[in-house]
């Protein structure tokens, strides 16, 4: 292998020569035997715009172009239209370097208000952007998610990306990252991979072929897709109702493996879930250890202060942040409707009674009769359908048994009889629902598109009996469309199907019944704001989650959420009754007091256990707070301010709002030679046509209406966005009018689209991003555009020139653009800032073609990149000072946790120190904390030769 020079750094945004074509390197990783994986874009004709990737040690020739051997060309066109695009391309290519400013997302399709910018902030002030967005439900988790993957783009740091979220998700988190931030995501539901497996070559890995991909958690973890996994590399991954991937107990959940491999796969995540804990220490800690597997040495013995420096964690409330979003949280009605048993019910409640008591003095509080209890008393509340489907499958599979138990096999097959004898008219909570919706009082209009309801049940036999019986009491039996269900046994496809349909006011969907499949995530708050739990759930964690659903960010009308609850004779269902109340009692309560996370002190799965536990074993009376047990652990402590007994005044200790005088201070308004990304697409559009006019095969066909492109996709458009988002005609439109985006996002919901007519004009659209890399290549090889100007002096010229230090990550952390004014035989060097004051490229120019002289010029090149390179060996400097002392601290902090974690390991295996168990778990420590102290080192580390580039020569005619 032949490098020019003595350069053995390849810096991202340099160009080389592979093959006899130059390339623009777009991202750089360190191979063995100090060669590099370079991921390159095409410059030269034949491979513009196609992706390569390179290893160095197995080229013949790698040739890395100077700047000092540059070509220069005079630009010829009208208004050096030709440079201004080629000059602006590179601008928008430049790498951003400040943590601590917002250059692209306040571009985003939404209302963008200060607390959303704050997860970003603290994630980009870190080495390794990793934070869990922990956000109550409802305030808007994906946009703050989609703010924080837009940065991180910006910045050349979110190229590879994979999203896992729950197969209900999947639609809605893509069309959110589209429609909002133009972040394209290519959807691998059972639809899209079929898909993926037709475009790709046989047994070859898909994530290879998609640098943007979003995937269910539960289609990933699958063996055929997790060998994959272990192949691929990924800028950023995103996780989405992350408390799933938590580990429970003393072993890790097959999700949680999966979330742990994920995090060796990826520099940056972000996971998101509006329950981040559940009182376990050792749960929330491995949340901590996902993001971080040095963060807390001890599971089960830390405190906040442990990791809050970290920067890993951020969690509001709506009263955090009630002044900014006041007008898009109306306040939720609650009303609980106890409702009388029937005789027929009534005698089957007694029934049971006699069951449980019967099973508790012939001593059968077994695990296998405590989990049947448990069932079958959940059952019962449900619907006769769900107790029915319950005794069923419990006679069948005692039936199986070699010495099975005639007597109660007989017992529970009189109790089934007495249910089966329950008709419709006996069913006491159906009817009354039948007349509730029926009558004027709950004011629901099911003939209104926009008035739709939402009932939540967690038995599918419930679920099935009401599909069945409900709508044709109600009115809705004519058209089966009128009313659809949602379940888990759905594939992920068909679930995002119905979603959809539901949010869309031109479908004829008017009442959703749902399974807790739906409880996470998905919005249903477009088009309904009135929900029924037809059964009461017993964990508060699915109270919030199903409420969530319609009372969230973005609800215009007060949501009115009603509880269901059959009220028997029999005394244990009294009380079995009143435990559930005060379950939804005590939600109520949370909700008032800014979701006070001490509702979250266990698990769904532990919270759904204790309840039942309550119920199995109650008592004449139940204390208040019986449901939440003291712990000798309370993560409370971690997310409640107590410094005031008003709870207004409660917040979570990881919350941070910024205010609107702060967020002002974070948004960049970088030089542009455009007025706006319109003006910029727009003109690099019709330019490009003007030059291709006499090539239809290169030929983009566009028109321009008001603030509106309308564009015809071509096949280098077309592999850059998701399939989903083309039109049949092939033609999108495109518009950086956020008020016409969202009529557009509302015309969408209601006419039969799946996506919006009209897609975000913004630096990240992939139209906007093909256009800057198809003009960064314009000026031919190794070239530089060269500007006569008749508003310059013919003594003055400007060299304009970037450079900076790349790290041994492949980022350029250390970066500017200068221009070294020349003025007779003396320069300057000047920030792009200054240049811009004195040299108004963003102005209307006229071109008169009067030759310069190159050879002048040309001579102006050498002495002006030494000039510059002596500035950036000065800011290398710099950054190495700022930053030495921080390194060392973190690479001392790392120590220390190392130590601490080896010594809980050996205490928890001081009596079998010999087992492979610890060996193991010795090994996996000194990966994390070797992986993490190379990357700390790679990334405050600097290459010792800077990428230098020269842009363009700028030159004056006047006298």
């Amino acid at each position: 292998m032949s490098v020019m020079s003595n350069f053995y750094n390849y810096p991202v945004g340099a160009h080389i020569i592979i093959r006899d074509a130059e390339w623009r390197i777009i991202e750089v990783q360190h191979t063995t035997n100090n060669n590099f994986r370079l991921t390159c874009t095409g410059m030269s004709d034949l491979v513009r715009g196609r992706k390569g990737i390179f290893y160095t040690g197995l080229e013949d020739d790698v040739k890395i172009l100077l700047p000092d051997e540059t070509e220069l060309k005079q630009d010829d066109s009208s208004g050096f239209i030709k440079s201004k695009l080629y000059i602006e391309s590179v601008l928008r290519s430049a790498p951003r370097t400040n943590p601590g400013k917002i250059y692209v997302a306040d571009k985003a399709a939404m209302d963008a208000l200060p607390y959303q910018f704050d997860p970003t902030i603290q994630a980009l002030s870190q080495t390794k952007p990793r934070i869990l967005i922990a956000d109550a439900v409802g305030i808007g988790k994906t946009l703050e998610a989609g703010i924080l993957t837009s940065e991180l783009m910006a910045r050349g740091r979110a190229r590879r990306i994979l999203v896992v979220a729950t197969k209900a998700m999947l639609l809605q988190f893509q069309q959110e990252f589209w429609n909002r931030f133009s972040i394209p995501l290519c959807r691998l539901d059972s639809v899209g991979i079929q898909r993926c497996i037709n475009r790709i070559p046989v047994n070859k890995n898909p994530f290879d072929y998609f640098d943007k991909s979003i995937i269910s958690v539960d289609t990933l973890k699958q063996p055929e897709f997790l060998s994959y996994l272990e192949k691929s590399q990924w800028d950023l991954i995103i996780i989405d109702e992350a408390h799933n991937v938590a580990s429970r107990g003393d072993s890790r959940s097959q999700r949680a493996r999966l979330a742990n491999l994920l995090s060796k796969h990826s520099d940056s995540m972000i996971m998101l879930t509006a329950t981040p804990h559940d009182g376990s220490a050792k749960s929330f800690a491995s949340l901590m250890n996902i993001l971080d597997p040095t963060a807390i040495p001890d599971p089960e013995n830390y405190r906040a202060d442990d990791f809050l420096d970290k920067g890993l964690v951020i969690r509001r409330f709506k009263s955090d942040i009630k002044n900014q979003v006041a007008k898009d949280f109306p306040e939720r009605v609650i009303k609980t409707q106890k409702i009388d048993a029937t005789p027929q019910e009534n005698q089957i409640f007694a029934e049971i009674e006699k069951l449980f008591i019967k099973e508790t003095t012939e001593g059968k509080k077994v695990k296998e009769h405590h989990l049947f209890s448990s069932v079958l008393t959940k059952a019962v509340f449900s619907s006769p359908a769900a107790c029915e489907s319950v005794l069923k499958n419990r006679i069948a599979n005692l039936e199986k048994k070699t010495n099975a138990d005639l007597d109660e096999i007989s017992r529970l097959k009189e109790i089934r009889s007495l249910v089966n004898a329950i008709s419709v008219e006996h069913f006491s909570k159906f009817n009354w629902l039948v007349d509730y919706l029926n009558g004027s009082e709950f004011g629901w209009d099911k003939n209104d598109p926009k008035d739709r309801l939402v009932i939540f049940t967690e038995s599918i036999p419930t679920l099935e009996f009401l599909e069945k019986e409900l709508p044709l009491r109600i009115g809705l039996g004519k058209d089966k469309k009128q009313v659809v269900t949602l379940h888990g046994q759905m594939l992920d496809s068909e679930i995002a199907e119905i979603v959809n349909d539901f949010n869309k006011e031109s479908s004829k969907a008017r009442l959703l019944i749902c399974s807790d499949v739906a409880s996470e995530g998905i919005n249903l708050h477009h088009l309904s704001h009135r929900m029924i739990h037809f059964d009461l759930p017993w964990s508060l964690m699915t109270f919030q989650q199903r409420n969530g659903r319609i009372d969230r960010y973005g609800q215009s009308r007060q949501p009115y959420i009603m509880y269901l609850q059959t009220i028997a004779e029999n005394k244990k269902a009294k009380d079995d009754a009143y435990i559930l109340e005060r379950l939804q009692q005590k939600d109520d309560q949370a909700q008032k007091n800014i979701d006070d996370p001490s509702e979250f002190l266990k698990s769904k799965e532990e919270q759904e256990n204790d309840t039942f536990n309550l119920i199995e074993g109650n008592t004449d009376t139940v204390s208040d707070d019986t449901e939440v047990p003291d712990e000798d652990f309370n993560l409370f402590d971690f997310f409640s301010s107590s410094e005031s007994d008003n709870t207004d005044s409660k917040s979570s200790a990881f919350a941070k709002v910024m205010t609107d005088e702060e967020y002002r201070t974070h948004i960049d308004s970088h030089y542009s030679l455009f007025k706006d990304d319109f003006e910029f697409v727009k003109t690099a559009l019709k330019f490009k046509s003007e030059a291709e006019k006499n090539n239809s095969k290169n030929q983009l066909y566009f028109e321009v209406e008001n603030r509106n492109l309308i564009l015809e996709i071509d096949n280098n458009l077309r592999y850059r966005l998701p399939p989903e988002i083309i039109p049949g005609n092939g033609r999108i439109t495109l518009t950086d009018d956020k008020k016409l985006l969202e009529k557009e996002f509302e015309l969408a919901r209601s006419s039969d689209e799946d996506w919006p007519a009209k897609q975000l004009l913004c630096p990240l659209h992939p139209v906007a991003q093909y256009l800057t890399d198809y003009y960064l290549s314009a000026m031919g090889r190794h070239s530089a555009p060269v500007l006569n100007l008749n508003t310059l002096h013919s003594d003055d010229a400007y060299i304009l020139i970037q450079g900076g230090y790349p790290n041994r990550r492949g980022y350029i952390p250390v970066h500017d653009i200068f221009a070294v004014h020349w003025h007779k035989n003396d320069y300057e060097l000047l920030r792009m800032e200054q240049f811009a004051e004195k040299v108004s490229l963003d102005s209307e120019l006229s071109n008169t073609g009067v030759p310069v002289d190159m050879v002048k010029l040309k001579s102006l090149v050498k002495p002006s990149v030494d000039a510059v390179n002596a500035e950036l060996i000065e800011m290398r400097t710099r950054f190495i000072e700022s930053h030495q002392k921080e390194l060392e601290e973190k690479l001392n902090e790392l120590s220390c946790l190392k130590d601490k974690k080896m010594d809980v390991i050996r205490q928890s295996y001081k009596n079998n120190a010999q087992s492979g168990i610890f060996n193991a778990r010795q090994a996996e420590i000194e990966e994390d904390f070797n992986a993490l102290n190379n990357y700390i080192n790679d990334t405050a580390k600097l290459e010792n030769k800077p990428y230098i580039q020269l842009i363009a020569v700028i030159t004056g005619n006047k006298n």
